[in-house]
């Protein structure tokens, strides 16, 4: 049997849940930064430069409707003017 002495000897020596827990929780965190996190850096990265590309492409766009509509409004006043009827 089990004194109160030899159950305080094994508490000394063995963690507690807790203890166990906050091991498992550091080991798992170090593993993670070790393995996961260069993945998450790499995929942010190539996110950023998609993202990049979208919003280029759209001032890109934004910039051709623009002259294009400034060719649409020149054309409909030249036909105005020169009194020639345009198809739609």
């Amino acid at each position: 049997m089990l004194t109160d002495k030899d159950i305080d000897k094994l508490t000394e020596i063995f963690p507690t849940r807790p203890e166990v827990k906050m091991i498992v929780e550091k080991v798992f965190e170090e593993k993670f930064e070790e393995k996961i996190a260069p993945f998450q850096r790499e995929a942010l990265s190539a996110l950023d430069k998609l993202a990049t590309a979208v919003e280029k492409q759209n001032f890109g766009n934004a910039v051709r409707d623009t002259q294009f509509s400034r060719h649409d409004s020149w054309i409909h006043t030249i036909a105005k003017k020169t009194k020639v009827a345009l198809k739609d």
